[in-house]
């Protein structure tokens, strides 16, 4: 039951409860004609593939969708395998870094870098020699 029923007014008619006056207020509805149907286009599997291939609208959603069943195997399998070298980094590099803290807590052993060129002018090649 809405207050308006509940004051003794009829659903719909009667005075809105916000308002100021306390005079009845009438909403008149207008009733809009039925929209007009459109002519439905048919549907892709009622149309032949030889007229499908000829719509510019299904090439391109068709080359997209071709685009993408190739590319999301790669990515995954991509992803993963970086996933796992980066994962294989860190193990390396925590285990680097538990070694360092080993040798500098017991004072056995200090590491020196050297650093050596190749004849060729490439990357610098770093080697560690231990005393």
């Amino acid at each position: 039951m809405t207050a308006l029923a509940a004051r003794g007014g009829a659903i719909g008619v009667g005075t809105h409860p916000y308002s100021s006056s306390g005079q009845p207020t009438t909403t008149t509805t207008t009733k809009l004609p039925p929209r007009p149907k459109r002519p439905s286009e048919p549907k892709p599997t009622e149309i032949p593939l030889e007229q499908l291939k000829k719509n510019p609208k299904f090439r391109k959603l068709s080359s997209r969708w071709t685009k993408l069943i190739f590319a999301l195997p790669v990515a995954i399998v991509s992803s993963y395998a970086l996933w796992e070298k980066y994962d294989e980094q860190q193990a390396y590099q925590a285990a680097l870094q538990a070694k360092r803290s080993l040798q500098d807590s017991s004072g056995i052993a200090t590491t020196t870098a050297t650093t050596t060129t190749t004849v060729d002018n490439v990357k610098p090649v770093s080697t560690e020699t231990t005393k």
